[in-house]
Parts: structure tokens; sequence; C-alpha cells
């Protein structure tokens, strides 16, 4: 990572080595539980908003959801910002940390479409409030979302889920082999129940990324 958000206060920090370290309020964090913390805020982003905004806009549009896209897979940039809005911080901090994340992005000599949809979600309040609001309802099992767009996505993981053991699943098929079979399906349900137990699991999350420093004596 070439920079890292803390999740006490949000501050966007250079990275330096494989040292976590706030330069603002000093706290350390675990590299490995930090980007467990990432991949649940990278959910948030695909599902919480990405697969949320498309499906509420075909509903709207439709009066009926019945287009099953395959979305891209959120960029750090988003994931960042989704880290910092999920933890609670207010409206203020969020922005202030978005607009540093902008910063980063400004930098690259090549902006990818992700990178541009980043800044045009910074420059407008409407949208960027819409996002807050999203992926924090991710966490709370989507509450403020439509049954409809709770389907939709729902089966929207369970097929992320279930591609990851297509090769196992096409192997267990050929040989007919009933047992091989049922146990990729066990396997996938297993995944999908460990999923949903991560997607209110934040708070743990991020209790684990904190380094435990002792006092000096």
């Amino acid at each position: 990572m070439e920079f890292f958000v803390c999740l006490e206060c949000a501050t966007v920090n250079d990275t330096k080595g494989e040292t976590l370290t706030c330069a603002k309020c000093k706290t350390e964090f675990d590299a490995d539980n930090y980007k467990k913390v990432l991949l649940h805020a990278a959910d948030a982003c695909r599902y919480g908003y990405d697969y949320r905004k498309y499906y509420e806009e075909q509903l709207l549009e439709r009066g009926q959801i019945n287009r099953m896209p395959s979305l891209v897979e959120p960029t750090n940039i988003f994931e960042f910002l989704a880290a910092a809005a999920i933890g609670g911080f207010a409206w203020d901090a969020v922005k202030t940390c978005g607009t540093y994340l902008v910063e980063f992005v400004l930098r690259k000599a090549t902006m990818s479409k992700r990178d541009i949809e980043f800044l045009e979600l910074m420059s407008d309040d409407k949208k960027l409030k819409k996002f807050v609001k999203y992926v924090r309802a991710y966490s709370k099992d989507f509450t403020t979302a439509s049954e409809d767009v709770k389907k939709a996505i729902a089966e929207e993981m369970h097929a992320d889920v279930a591609g990851q053991y297509g090769a196992r699943m096409t192997d267990a098929a050929r040989s007919r082999n009933r047992q091989a079979i049922h146990d990729v399906f066990q396997q996938i349900n297993k995944s999908l129940k460990e999923k949903k137990a991560e997607q209110s699991n934040y708070p743990a999350l991020k209790k684990a990324a904190k380094k435990l420093r002792r006092e000096l004596k």
C-alpha cells in the first residue's frame, strides 16, 4: 500500500515500509488484520454501494429487476474511503479523508475509469453522502434497502462465492462423484455464511487491526 487511512482518526498517511502508524494520533495497525478491514470495505463498496445503486436505478426506471450486471471490483481508493465511512466518523472527517485521497489519485500519471469515478464522487456532496449511507447500511444488513434490491444483491453475493469454486465443481461434475459435488455445495454454503457473518463484524475487524502498545516505563 502506498498509503493507508487511520481507523482511529481518519487521517490519510503515507506508508513507510511495512509499518502502519498514524502520523497524527500515533495509533499503529497490524498490516495483515488491516487488510481484512479493507476486504470488508471492498464488499461494502461492491454490494452495499455499486450493486445497490445499480438495482435501485433499474427498479426506478423499469419497475422491476430483470438485468443482472457484472460490475468491476472496487479499487483501493474506494475501499479506503469506505473504511473511514464505516468507522462511524463524522461527515466532515469522512469528507476530509476523501479530499486527501483525491490528492493520491491526482498524483497518478494515468487515471483509470474508477479513479475518474472517485473524483466525480468527491465533487458531489449528494453522491458522497449516498455512498457513506450505503456502505454503512451494508454492515447493518442493508436495513434501508427494499426487499427486491436485497434479494438481487444476495444473488450477486451467491454468484461471486460460487464462482470461486467453479473449477472444483466442474471437476466433480465430470467425475460424476456425488460426494464431491455435495462437498463443493457444502463449502459454498459455508463461505456464504462466513461472508454473511463478516458483514456485521466491522467493529471486531477494526479492533483486531490495532496493535496493543505497551506503556513506556
